[in-house]
């Protein structure tokens, strides 16, 4: 496990040095500013952050497949039992195990070790550190005009905040998108009135 720790904590270098020191003054250009010195990273979880949401919608769609599966069971003299129902449904029950039972713990620690290990260590430090650097260079009239404790919580929180609001774009509002229109899609396909109705309800 401390091979797969250190390759997410090395994927960024928190003292990155940038091109350009100085951050722009907008706000999307001081977020894009460091977002693309972690693209990779970033990109990375904007994947995994997408699968995350497709695996929990399917789950209602393998409930429902459940039912229908388990409705279908004992119909037609097919014999309820074990083996009858691996014989009918086997692999759609196979799916369904595999999809909850390995690909949803592999998707959901892979979004854990972006988010833990590499995000929150290596990509808020790197925007301190270089903020911090950025702030040194100023001048002597600079520290005179304004507290320490001051300039060293903006520092500190140039990097919690940036890092903060990537974070949430990619883990909530990403995460939601994903979510609420495979949701339409499934109910869609059962009936355009319940579809509808999660429409109001998102709203």
């Amino acid at each position: 496990m401390k091979a797969v720790y250190s390759l997410f904590e090395r994927w960024v270098d928190p003292f990155r040095e940038p091109d350009r020191l100085r951050p722009p003054s907008t706000t999307l250009g001081f977020l894009w500013h460091y977002a693309r010195q972690a693209k990779w990273p970033l990109a990375a979880s904007l994947v995994v952050g997408g699968l995350l949401p497709l695996v929990e919608a399917g789950l209602f769609y393998f409930t429902g497949r459940l039912v229908d599966i388990l409705d279908q069971a004992g119909k037609g003299g097919v014999e309820r039992s074990w083996s009858a129902l691996l014989q009918v449904a086997g692999p759609d029950l196979l799916f369904m195990g595999v999809t909850v039972l390995v690909i949803r713990l592999v998707v959901t620690a892979i979004n854990t070790l972006l988010e833990d290990q590499t995000l929150s260590p290596g990509f808020y430090n790197m925007i301190r550190w270089q903020a911090n650097s950025y702030v040194l260079r100023q001048s002597y009239a600079f520290f005179q005009n304004d507290f320490a404790g001051r300039i060293a919580t903006k520092v500190w929180q140039a990097g919690q905040a940036a890092g903060d609001l990537i974070e949430s774009l990619i883990q909530v509002v990403w995460f939601m998108a994903i979510y609420s229109i495979t949701t339409l899609f499934l109910v869609g396909r059962l009936d355009w009135r319940l579809a509808a109705a999660v429409v109001l309800w998102i709203i």
